[in-house]
């Protein structure tokens, strides 16, 4: 099944999403067939596969819709120190194009390139210089608009779904007002489809779009930010093409600070996750018992003490307000400013607790979003 679904991709994207398997998984991939025994015996793909062997994100991929390139900000093996933010794409913004949408997954990146006579989309890897122009869905307009661009300019949030050895998908959906249309892009077929499935929501509710979707579970899941309920969990699965909602765990509430949600959504040790900050302390979930609306059950809250007090860390390290940008293994990164400048990465590690990690040369801006990759 695996050889059918990835056959027509070509030899560079398979060898992306091969790199991220561990060791392990490897051995096993390369008993799959004769073309995944090809990639992975090659020196240039072991290169690869080694720069990948960090658990965890290697870095962040740094936006404004008001600015022209993106940045990228890399971690140290050690997760102790980030680099400063530097543009080091494969692509170039000519004139006034610029990226006013990204999300990521699995060290690829897709791009939204607007300021052109037609959006562009792209999908690429910025260590690596991989680069696929995906075309935009100019064969499947809204009904109710003649206008062929419409729906390409009308999406308003994007999803990567990469399970390697199944063929990497991007998730799109449009928002009616009303309800969303969803969106499929194989990068086997490299056509676009629209499901089926029309999922209705209260007119005040917003999907957050400044970080990327989570995938777990053969579904991507993106935060949701509703008055009425608190917020939670907008979930797609991707075979079944079907749209659904989640809950976070009891008590968490997620609120906006400028763009940013002060949770942070994403997987550990392949379960739905999620963690808040709460007074220095790191606060995590993981989903026990996955399933739609009622049927899903969070675990206990494991937290992640801080011996230090609330005040005393925010004079140490120079902040007023933060908010998580990634969890894994123990290790929290969050973005923190103070008064609207001095943005700054901090670390919390277990046995450390926080930490200075990297200065962003930002003021807080209200259009910046973190995409781990």
């Amino acid at each position: 099944m695996a050889r059918d679904l990835t056959a027509d991709l070509d030899d560079h994207l398979l060898e992306e999403i091969l790199s991220h398997l561990s060791v392990e998984s490897l051995s096993s991939a390369a008993l799959a067939c004769k073309r995944y025994r090809r990639l992975i015996s090659n020196p240039r793909f072991h290169l690869l596969h080694a720069r990948r062997s960090i658990a965890g994100a290697r870095g962040f991929i740094s936006f404004s819709s008001r600015g022209s390139k993106p940045s990228v900000i890399s971690f140290d093996g050690n997760f102790s120190t980030a680099s400063s933010p530097h543009p080091n794409f494969p692509f170039r913004l000519a004139g006034k194009q610029r990226v006013s949408q990204c999300t990521a997954s699995a060290g690829l990146l897709f791009c939204r390139v607007s300021g052109h006579c037609s959006p562009l989309f792209i999908l690429c890897n910025p260590l690596t210089r991989f680069i696929h122009h995906i075309p935009y869905p100019i064969s499947l307009p809204e009904p109710s608009n003649r206008n062929p661009n419409y729906l390409a300019r009308s999406l308003q949030a994007f999803g990567l779904a990469v399970e390697p050895p199944a063929a990497p998908k991007l998730i799109a959906f449009s928002d009616r007002g009303d309800s969303y249309s969803f969106f499929t892009y194989s990068l086997c077929s490299l056509t676009w489809q629209r499901s089926n499935d029309t999922f209705r929501h209260p007119y005040d509710e917003e999907i957050f779009t400044t970080t990327a979707a989570a995938y777990c579970h053969g579904a991507l899941h993106w935060l949701r930010k509703a008055p009425r309920d608190g917020g939670g969990i907008m979930a797609f699965n991707v075979a079944k093409s079907r749209a659904y909602r989640l809950p976070l765990p009891d008590g968490v509430t997620v609120v906006r600070i400028a763009t940013y949600p002060t949770v942070w959504l994403g997987t550990a040790g392949g379960r739905l996750a999620a963690a808040q900050l709460e007074e220095g302390n790191v606060a995590v979930w993981e989903m026990e018992e996955y399933g739609c609306g009622e049927d899903a059950r969070w675990g206990r809250k494991r937290v992640l003490r801080c011996e230090e007090r609330p005040e005393d860390l925010r004079l140490r390290l120079g902040f007023s307000k933060a908010v998580p940008l990634l969890y894994g293994d123990g290790r929290c990164v969050a973005l923190a400013w103070a008064g609207g400048v001095a943005c700054k990465l901090l670390l919390y590690t277990e046995n450390r607790g926080w930490r200075f990690m990297a200065w962003l040369p930002w003021t807080l801006d209200k259009c910046r979003c973190f995409f781990p990759f």
